[in-house]
């Protein structure tokens, strides 16, 4: 542990009395953290927050049952009431809430005509405005289209959280056209996302086009000269004299007749790869 009035390192020391209880020692923490953990002398506000990190980390029983608790309690406002909605709402289809689950969402939406007007009340009033339009499309599949519009854009006025919020808890409850247009209206937000920002100028490279695919290239035609050609055949003649002079060679000629033999294919050798050479150039 490092000492503050020091800055040396030195090792870690803990103390406790009796009954003492010690949760947890940490350091340093990386991140966000939820803390779950209850004594049971929690205040309701204490309560809530703790509720919200269980619906938080999609554990919505929980959740439901402590800021149910917190608002019993007294502590309201329309961000409890928010919570609790989507608290009982969460990984819930209409066919499981039971009259205790939808009393419970009466509760929550009364608040709506009681508390200040703020950002949760509008948060509240379109996850209500979401709830009746999907009960009334269950109950009659041809609903009131000027009812569904505005549900819908009372929920497209929603900040980008709450509306996270909202889809993520009400994932089971989305059906029918209700959910097709909140899916057509979330790819054309994502679709204009993708050029916000400035992305075009910060990612440049992965808006350029497509390059042109590599062509065929076609060699020119070989254009061999008339020298080349007399310098090759000549190169060819001088290796077939130095061949046949070899030839005598072995037979035992004298050693006049070997240098020969040495200059003339040492010439065709030299004249014959150099031409060739060369006219393969000009073919390239």
């Amino acid at each position: 542990m490092t000492d503050p009035s020091t800055g040396e390192s030195g090792d870690t020391v803990e103390q406790k009395a009796d009954h003492s209880h010690v949760e947890q020692q940490i350091g340093v923490v990386h991140g966000d953290v939820s803390f779950y953990k209850m004594t049971g002398a929690e205040t309701p506000a204490e309560k809530f927050r703790i509720g919200c990190n269980y619906l938080a980390g999609n554990m919505p029983r929980q959740a439901e049952k402590l800021i149910r608790e917190a608002f019993v309690e007294g502590h309201r406002s329309t961000e409890v009431s928010y919570y609790w909605a989507l608290a009982v709402l969460s990984n819930r289809s209409f066919d499981h809430l039971t009259d205790e689950e939808f009393d419970q969402l009466d509760n929550a939406f009364d608040e709506i005509d009681q508390q200040p007007a703020d950002e949760w009340m509008v948060a509240l009033a379109g996850v209500a405005g979401l709830v009746w339009s999907l009960l009334a499309q269950q109950e009659q599949p041809e609903v009131d289209p000027e009812k569904f519009d505005a549900a819908l854009d009372h929920f497209a006025a929603l900040p980008a959280p709450r509306r996270d919020e909202v889809l993520r808890h009400l994932e089971m409850m989305l059906a029918g056209e209700l959910q097709d247009r909140l899916e057509a209206e979330h790819a054309a937000e994502m679709k204009a996302k993708r050029m916000s920002d400035g992305r075009v100028a910060r990612v440049r490279k992965f808006f350029q086009p497509k390059p042109e695919p590599p062509r065929l290239l076609n060699p020119p035609e070989v254009q061999s000269r008339t020298r080349d050609i007399a310098v090759i055949a000549a190169g060819a003649c001088l290796l077939l004299l130095a061949v046949y002079a070899g030839g005598h060679l072995l037979l035992g000629a004298s050693i006049p007749l070997f240098v020969l033999c040495v200059v003339l294919y040492g010439a065709g050798a030299y004249a014959i790869p150099r031409r060739g050479s060369s006219t393969s150039s000009a073919r390239c």
